[in-house]
């Protein structure tokens, strides 16, 4: 009893400097949801860079370092609203290398001494159902990596989240309401049932907000590229 007393109280105590990190990033995330303020492209040193064959439109350009390897990379997009497209090209020196490209609209980018950040978003869309808040991250060594959170466009996601810590399992669903009725997928003729959108088995996850025993939750960051912002009821 007195190991188990003195682990809780060292989870209490270090739980904060632990989670403040993922907390702040998520909440930064989420917070892009509301922000209808895009990033201002940067063409500064388009001209220097080894565009060789490939054509790109100036207005959709942002030119920046993001392997922090002192040669200019470019992220690009183009296409309309909603149809968006964000590419990432690192300058190898001799030409422009894709390294990363994905729907959405470019939002930010945040830098350290060892690493780039760059987040968009992709709302959902016809046949599409699901809005994604996207984050790649590019290191010194050009290594990409990406962090995908999605969410049903039935689901509402909360201005001022929570950020509660519980384990919990149960049916993921788009609303906190149960709906199985089987109904048809009108663009793939799959069959649904009701507002459920996924399983989660026993794990830890953010609470964002709370109905009753109902809770808006996202999973805790693991080695899993793709979360799912959904309703659980709690048993």
């Amino acid at each position: 009893m007195r190991n188990t007393s003195l682990l809780i109280l060292l989870h209490l105590a270090f739980c904060p400097s632990i989670y403040a990190q993922e907390i702040e990033g998520l909440s930064y995330r989420i917070s892009l949801l509301t922000d209808s303020i895009m990033l201002s492209l940067d063409t500064t040193g388009y001209g220097q860079l080894p565009l060789g064959k490939e054509n790109f439109d100036l207005a959709g350009c942002h030119v920046v370092d993001l392997n922090l390897d002192g040669k200019n990379d470019l992220i690009y997009t183009l296409g309309f609203p909603p149809y968006l497209n964000v590419q990432m090209y690192l300058n190898n020196g001799k030409r422009l290398e894709e390294v990363y490209t994905y729907i959405g609209a470019l939002q930010a980018i945040k830098q350290t001494s060892q690493t780039s950040v760059v987040y968009f978003v992709k709302n959902s869309c016809c046949c599409d159902a699901y809005s994604d808040l996207v984050k790649v991250e590019v290191d010194k060594a050009s290594k990409v990596t990406e962090d995908i959170i999605s969410f049903h466009y039935e689901t509402e996601i909360s201005e001022s989240p929570k950020f509660l810590h519980k384990q919990l399992s149960g049916t993921l669903r788009t609303i906190p309401s149960v709906n199985d009725s089987l109904m048809r997928d009108p663009c793939t003729d799959d069959t649904l049932i009701g507002n459920r959108i996924g399983e989660l088995a026993r794990q830890s996850v953010w609470v964002l907000t709370s109905e009753g025993d109902w809770h808006l939750i996202i999973p805790q960051q693991t080695d899993s590229v793709h979360r799912l912002i959904a309703w659980i009821k709690e048993k």
